[in-house]
């Protein structure tokens, strides 16, 4: 018999090179700290200091030996973290944010008119306009353009008429185009390496295409999918097998993607390893010459992969199954988990600005905690086994009822371990919690399963004769009805969707802490203790908002926008003033800030215009919080997208309370404190405007005689009419209209509001950052989101008191 392994002969202790796991965890630490510190000398001290700490463990007496490092182990991974942080600084993305010379006039103000010639390098969609000027082009064509000369990527927007893609409009195609161009996006935002980082809205007509050279065949292989399924399913179901087959979601219906967001279950949307793993499943079951066995497998491996789009989880998944099956045919099989770093690794080292992006660490995080939770089930299992010790009895249900019982407890554990090793990060991404995600994906998954199968098949259908495809397609499509009304249901269940605050960082160690205690069977009881005690203790207090007595007016950062949200905590009352919301993104953002606030419940929401980016979260915040009432302009809904925005509220059930000049809304407290509107009259006789700015509402909050005056987006004609009407605007606080963009009134105005501070939102663009850098010249203190964050107005003995958020 061979001497069990002593502390001195550990097989832990005697390996000097690191495995995949910690070398993929080290590398993507080391990727990610750029992200605060970007100094390359910052790397080499931290990783220099590292190696000292692990040479000082591994020498460390009062340590077991067991415990203590190898010292070559530990510079191993010293080096890898130096690698993954310079990996990171060295990035083309790492920097993109700031503008090259000669290039901020161009991309960093408003919007300008521009050519821009380039190639076709993604698949050209044809999407619905939400909000439209001409009845003819409900439609707009979406496609990334690869200018030719520099190599940057613009996302095109072209409005057409008619319900097809002009002609020619293919991956490769030559196109011109003609149009406005909008600025990239802000410099504290890292945009991933290819990705579009400037946008151009194409004028009507403004379209040039002639033929290119061949695209890449993954895309030329996908361009044939994508026609095959928009000749062979409906309009309302093409979106989904888009996004099933080829991982094209820009035509799902909103409707759909709702419920997949909103039930928990959106990762069925991400062509991901779960889909991946469905297709390998089939590929096994294919009689393959055992000779070309691995190699076919392979193959349709990488069809699919290339079918798909190539996203991070099919790689993540792709490079794992490959990796497996390359050592099984050469007689090995590595640790799932090891496997799982070495590819965290290879995916890092060919994009290093793919970890900021949200979808990157749901995967390797949720296939993290699967693979630990097996290979520990499997490990509990293995030591049952050695010590004989017997299995339940099997009872005497039939093998196919039992196997079916096994089947769906295990899909259900595994879900269970997903959902809540991302619920920490769903919530800091999206604030969002999912209770019922692990027994909706487990009853979902046959159906997109089976929609997945039959999709497939209809597209290889398709390719050897049409009519044979449309046959599979009308299955495929019977299921796809099914899983809709089944997610239109579920989204009637109380509690399927919770919304709450980010956590903070020491939360979310904690939990992943306790989820790590509750995969081992030794600490699962403990775990499972403190848990139960700690975690919601933690939870409320989180909720719980540190209130002061004071009537307080925060200016959220939009980044892009305005919202301000005015709190009186004498009554626990909130309002909103406007609620920004230019792209989804923009509107989870602000309902996280509301609830990390400790706002469930907004009495009331004062729009000044319906722009999204004054208005655009309304459809969120009326969905997932209680609010009372939104108050607006008489003129509101002259503008299309205001009607809409209103009747969506009406429909949640808010109140609607139309103002005008004059109106005054006394704000619960103990304090004399009101709102008063200010402008426009309820029967001003304003002229249509396209872009509704001058028909802002406009009001000034006043507390123990100290005022502060919002004025929404009024331009020029806005002002001069409020101006005209008399008002007194004299405040100690003016919140400057339209974001600080030019205006030949502004002199105008601040001799008339007499400010002592002067508050900007918005991104500093159109002018702003000029307009700010002259009220500082003029001895004016300003305060800019853009620059310093939220901004907190609070009422005190002394005065309003100003101040950026956490300083």
């Amino acid at each position: 018999m061979n001497p069990a392994p002593t502390a001195h002969h550990h097989p832990d202790r005697k390996r000097r090179i690191p495995s995949g796991l910690e070398a993929g965890a080290a590398f993507a630490l080391g990727t990610a700290a750029p992200m605060h510190y970007a100094s390359p000398l910052l790397a080499t001290i931290a990783t220099v200091a590292l190696y000292l700490a692990g040479g000082l463990l591994s020498r460390w007496p009062a340590l077991p030996t067991v415990a203590r490092p190898p010292a070559g182990r530990t510079a191993w991974l010293c080096a890898i973290f130096c690698l993954g942080w310079l990996g990171a600084v060295r990035a083309p993305g790492h920097q993109a944010g700031a503008a090259k010379p000669g290039e901020k006039d161009a991309l960093g103000g408003e919007p300008v008119a521009g050519t821009i010639k380039g190639v076709v390098s993604n698949l050209p969609v044809l999407r619905r306009a939400l909000f439209s000027r001409h009845p003819d082009r409900l439609k707009y064509a979406d496609f990334q353009l690869e200018e030719t000369e520099s190599g940057r990527v613009f996302q095109v927007r072209a409005e057409i008429s008619g319900t097809k893609l002009p002609t020619g409009l293919e991956p490769g195609a030559l196109v011109k185009v003609q149009g406005k161009i909008y600025p990239r996006p802000a410099a504290r935002e890292v945009p991933r390496r290819r990705s579009a980082t400037i946008f151009i809205r194409a004028l009507p007509g403004g379209l040039s295409i002639r033929p290119g050279p061949p695209p890449a065949p993954g895309l030329r292989l996908r361009w044939r999918v994508l026609e095959l399924i928009n000749r062979m399913y409906s309009d309302s179901e093409q979106g989904l097998f888009c996004a099933l087959i080829v991982g094209e979601k820009r035509l799902l219906d909103q409707e759909l993607r709702l419920h997949f967001i909103e039930t928990g279950t959106a990762h069925f949307l991400a062509i991901s390893g779960l889909h991946v793993g469905l297709v390998m499943l089939l590929a096994m079951r294919i009689p393959f010459p055992r000779r070309g066995k691995t190699a076919l497998r392979l193959l349709v491996l990488g069809v699919f992969v290339l079918l798909s789009g190539a996203n991070t989880p099919v790689l993540r998944a792709a490079l794992m199954i490959a990796l497996h099956l390359l050592l099984q045919a050469a007689g090995r099989l590595p640790k799932t988990l090891d496997t799982l770093g070495w590819t965290l690794l290879a995916l890092l080292s060919l994009d290093p600005t793919s970890i900021h992006d949200p979808g990157f660490q749901l995967s390797f995080v949720a296939t993290t905690a699967i693979l630990a939770s097996i290979s520990t089930r499997a490990r509990e299992t293995r030591e049952k086994r050695f010590l004989l010790i017997p299995s339940k009895p099997a009872g005497r249900l039939p093998l196919i009822t039992r196997s079916a019982i096994g089947a769906i407890r295990s899909c259900l554990w595994v879900s269970l371990v997903s959902t809540a090793a991302t619920a920490p990060l769903i919530t800091t991404h999206f604030g969002r919690f999912h209770p019922l995600a692990p027994l909706l994906s487990v009853c979902i998954y046959p159906l997109v399963a089976l929609g997945l199968t039959l999709g497939l098949a209809s597209v290889l259908m398709g390719f050897l004769w049409i009519e044979l495809g449309c046959i599979a397609a009308e299955a495929a499509a019977f299921f796809a009805r099914l899983l809709q009304e089944f997610l239109a249901f579920t989204r009637t269940i109380p509690g399927h969707c919770l919304y709450l605050p980010a956590p903070d960082f020491t939360l979310s160690l904690v939990f992943y802490l306790l989820l790590g205690a509750g995969l081992s069977r030794k600490t699962r009881i403990p775990a499972l203790l403190v848990s139960t005690l700690v975690l919601p203790i933690v939870l409320i207090l989180n909720l719980v908002p540190i209130d002061g007595g004071n009537l307080r007016l925060t200016h959220i950062d939009t980044r892009a926008g305005s919202a301000a949200l005015l709190e009186i905590p004498a009554s626990k009352s909130a309002f909103l003033v406007d609620a920004c919301g230019r792209t989804p993104e923009a509107s989870r953002r602000l309902v996280s800030t509301l609830l990390r606030a400790g706002h469930r419940r907004i009495d009331g929401i004062f729009l000044t215009h319906p722009h999204a980016d004054h208005a655009g979260a309304l459809p969120l915040l009326s969905q997932v919080l209680d609010v009372d009432t939104v108050f607006c302009s008489a003129h509101f809904e002259r503008d299309e997208r205001g009607k809409r925005l209103l009747e969506a509220a009406r429909r949640a059930g808010v109140r609607i309370s139309k103002v005008g000049r004059g109106d005054l809304l006394k704000l619960p407290g103990p304090r004399k404190s009101t709102l008063r509107i200010l402008y426009p009259a309820r029967d001003e006789p304003l002229p249509l405007s396209r872009k509704a700015n001058d028909m802002s509402l406009s009001l000034v909050i006043e507390s123990s005689g100290r005022r502060i005056i919002c004025l929404g987006d009024l331009e020029e004609s806005g002002l001069a009419r409020l101006f005209a009407t008399g008002e007194e605007l004299g405040s100690e606080v003016l919140v400057l209209p339209h974001h600080g963009r030019s205006n030949k009134l502004y002199d105008d105005l601040l001799e008339k509001v007499r400010p002592e501070l002067v508050v900007i939102s918005g991104d500093g663009r159109g002018g702003g950052e000029a307009t700010l850098q002259r009220l500082e010249q003029s001895g004016i203190k300003v305060y800019s989101t853009w620059r310093g964050g939220g901004i907190l107005n609070e009422w005190t003995r002394a005065g309003i008191r100003t101040s950026y958020l956490g300083r």
